[in-house]
């Protein structure tokens, strides 16, 4: 103002106006920036940015979409300033002729000052005079005249320098000098990520990394950046500890907080967090903690040592529950290795409620608590269960540590014995677990269990009567998980759930409205099959027939036979009693066809 004021009273001022133009604030004080030139120190990038680019396609980069925006960023790379006018920091050890402002930096002199700060640290270039920084035998291995004088420079390193050459510390004892992995947030990609391969390329003519492993910024349930000044910040100690009223913020613990940050760290770049989400994640780490603890109750009697089963005996649904198992295995060390995070989540999610709850630990509870003790039938299924629970424990011990360790202070095997899974090597999976054979019989029964449970309503299975017909490869394929013609307790009961299960492979016509006919096809073979469901409960005391029309449909065909499927009830009172048809033409009643 005061020099518009004598531009004025000179008579040099035409005209004043208010220009609105963009301009730089610094983005904490939220005040103007001001510019002034200055002289500082730079890298000519030009030198190094092509090498960069080259030594950086061996890197692999998580996820992938980042390494694009990490190649625009050094192909856009201007000189790099590495001197910045600070009072605190790493000193640029150069000194400056007081005459001429010449600057003096060599071999002798880097030298020196390392020795110094080796013994004294970092503070000696500010505590220490000239004569000590530059004594008399450094000034005269460097040449310099008598006559000159030299101050040190004030100017300190950019902190980008000083991080993007730790590797040169941290490393120094590895004889590849590259680490295995660097972990940093997005706004690294132009910063530590790139400082660090600069710097690395620049001595060495290779990364210092082997892999970036690249995350997002926490932000909250609106999409906004968290900010203490808008109040929207997300304390994990409160997500651990809960907060000052337990009802609104309860102690979820350290796990629920590490599953949430491995299911979303690696896949979005803005990763919301908010009480609904953590609510979220807690509730999933429960359903986990449930299934656990089922198989820690269900294997409280096993001892792998002198009741494990060999897989070569076991049923199909048992052997191919652990070829599941192992798919799972492998799957979820494929993701670890590739730092999928968030891939380990959702497919231990989908494992543990589709593989492991819904379909294998809800069929097999019959004989987990109704065979006899040391059956095999229950020791079979004993040996499939203890796997998993000793797999699901390895692949979730890097997220979930302390469930974990929960886990094996109560386990039967190691009660007498402390084990840390922390320490073991693998898995604990089997490659001999993989049978393509036993996919493909189960894939088709899977196929019929999802046509019956989608149609069967509210209906217990158990009250049905239930007949399956097939033909053909599928039929053979049928006939390995049921033996019999009927069976009680063949793996096709058990997958349905039912008391008994026919299964045929003669087609059949009985009058309409004996039963409900459902239709499905097996994707493997082709082959459409049929199933049919009676009610399977008596209104009185008595004998009586039960018709099941049946219909095949093999390619446009349709074979059509009539045959009498009989089945006698006895009701007394509530109690419903099978009675095999064999077992009464001995006793010589009415004639009844078999």
């Amino acid at each position: 103002m005061k020099m518009l004021n004598l531009l004025k009273q000179a008579g040099l001022l035409a005209r004043i106006d208010d220009l609105v133009h963009s301009y730089p604030y610094d983005w904490r004080t939220k005040k103007p920036v001001i510019y002034r030139a200055s002289k500082q120190w730079f890298i000519n990038t030009d030198v190094l940015k092509h090498r960069a680019l080259k030594c950086l396609k061996s890197v692999e980069i998580h996820p992938e979409v980042y390494r694009r925006q990490m190649e625009t960023q050094l192909e856009q790379r201007p000189s790099w300033c590495i001197s910045r006018q600070r009072v605190w920091g790493v000193p640029l050890p150069i000194f400056y002729c007081k005459d001429t402002g010449e600057p003096l930096i060599n071999k002798y002199t880097t030298e020196h000052i390392q020795e110094l700060v080796r013994q004294h640290g970092t503070d000696c270039w500010w505590t220490m005079s000239e004569t000590e920084l530059l004594p008399q035998s450094v000034r005269d291995k460097s040449g310099v005249l008598p006559d000159k004088e030299y101050v040190k420079g004030t100017d300190i390193l950019d902190i980008w320098f000083e991080s993007g050459v730790s590797w040169a510390s941290v490393l120094k004892d590895f004889p590849e000098q590259q680490a295995d992995l660097y972990l940093e947030g997005i706004d690294q990609v132009r910063g530590w990520f790139q400082s660090s391969l600069l710097t690395a390329v620049a001595l060495n003519e290779k990364p210092p990394y082997k892999n970036l492993f690249i995350h997002g910024f926490t932000v909250d349930e609106n999409g906004y950046k968290m900010s203490k000044s808008q109040g929207n910040v997300f304390d994990p100690v409160v997500v651990t500890d809960g907060g000052l009223d337990l009802k609104k913020e309860p102690a979820y613990g350290a796990d629920v907080l590490r599953w949430w940050v491995a299911g979303h760290a690696s896949n979005h770049t803005n990763i919301t967090v908010g009480n609904s989400i953590i609510a979220s994640m807690a509730e999933q780490v429960h359903k986990i903690r449930l299934m656990l603890r089922f198989l820690l109750g269900a294997v409280y009697d096993f001892q792998p040592a002198s009741d494990s089963i060999p897989v070569s005996n076991m049923s199909a649904f048992d052997q191919y529950m652990l070829h599941l198992l192992l798919e799972h295995s492998k799957q979820v060390q494929k993701e670890y290795q590739s730092y999928s995070y968030n891939r380990v989540v959702l497919q231990t999610n989908s494992f543990v409620a589709t593989e492991v709850s819904a379909l294998y630990c809800h069929s097999i509870k019959d004989r987990l608590y109704c065979e006899h003790r040391d059956g095999w039938l229950r020791r079979s299924c004993q040996t499939v269960l203890y796997h998993i629970l000793d797999v699901c424990c390895r692949t979730l011990a890097p997220i979930l540590p302390f469930l974990v360790d929960e886990v094996f202070l109560h386990h039967p095997s190691h009660v007498k014995e402390r084990f840390n899974v922390f320490h073991t090597v693998g898995f604990g999976d089997c490659v001999h677990w993989r049978n393509a054979d036993v996919v493909g019989i189960m894939q088709a029964a899977l196929e019929v269990r999802n046509v019956f449970n989608s149609n069967r309503g509210e209906v217990n299975p158990r009250e049905l009567d239930v007949l399956l017909f097939a033909t053909g490869e599928l039929y053979s394929r049928f006939k390995c998980l049921q033996a019999e013609d009927v069976s009680s307790y063949s793996t096709l009961c058990e997958m349905l759930q039912t008391s008994h299960t026919r299964l045929t492979s003669h087609p059949a016509s009985v009058p309409e409205d004996s039963a409900a006919v459902l239709q499905g096809t097996c994707e493997l073979t082709g082959i459409m099959f049929l199933l049919y469901l009676a009610a399977n409960v008596a209104k009185c005391i008595s004998y009586y027939y039960t018709h099941i029309q049946m219909r095949a449909f093999i390619g446009n065909e349709i074979l059509l036979e009539s045959v009498i499927v009989t089945e006698l009830f006895v009701h007394i009172g509530m109690c419903c009693t099978h009675v095999k048809l064999s077992d009464l033409q001995k006793t010589g009643h009415a004639n009844i066809p078999v």
